[in-house]
């Protein structure tokens, strides 16, 4: 691939970006008072923070991991010639397939749920003479400019919910990869 460097490059400085938000978030809510808007948020920025260093380490390591998969790329070439092991490899190429696609399914089901879930929440539990105009993004992050006016805060939503399934799929990947190898 001839952008590939381009793209693992944009992918992680999104996620830079976004970590920094996220810690800028973190330290100004650094207070016992606001535990529990803590946790919500560590846990995210936390899970941001390993993404960027399995992906440094998968970039640092591509020449390790291309040896692996030329490897196995050459045992499926020789087993075609063996019915037993042809069949023992179908098995296992089958098996770390159905675990590989349920943990995707898996991981994109819930993030889908953990960016709608104050939504739906808000949605669902507010009463019609309820004036709440406090809008939250689907992470929490803290951002240099006011988000709560109309076409910015629809934008912001639209982008943060991209960038957060975008993540969770690529963790999801890796995640699979490390499963399966």
């Amino acid at each position: 691939m001839p952008y590939s460097n381009i793209y693992w490059l944009s992918f992680m400085l999104s996620i830079l970006v976004t970590q920094y938000f996220q810690y800028l978030y973190v330290f100004d809510h650094l207070k016992i008072s606001e535990l529990s808007n803590l946790v919500d948020c560590l846990i995210v920025t936390l899970y941001y923070s390993l993404t960027f260093l399995k992906l440094t380490n998968l970039f640092i390591r591509r020449r390790v991991l291309h040896k692996i998969l030329t490897d196995i790329g050459d045992d499926w070439r020789e087993c075609i010639n063996d019915a037993q092991h042809l069949h023992i490899m179908t098995i296992k190429a089958n098996v770390s397939h159905f675990f590989s696609n349920s943990l995707l399914s898996f991981t994109m089901i819930v993030a889908t749920f953990y960016v709608s879930g104050d939504y739906i929440i808000r949605f669902i539990f507010v009463t019609e003479h309820y004036n709440d105009t406090v809008r939250q993004l689907p992470i929490k992050i803290q951002l240099p400019f006011e988000t709560e006016q109309s076409p910015m805060f629809e934008f912001l939503v639209i982008a943060i919910t991209l960038q957060v399934m975008l993540h969770s799929g690529m963790i999801s990947i890796l995640n699979g990869l490390i499963f399966i190898l």
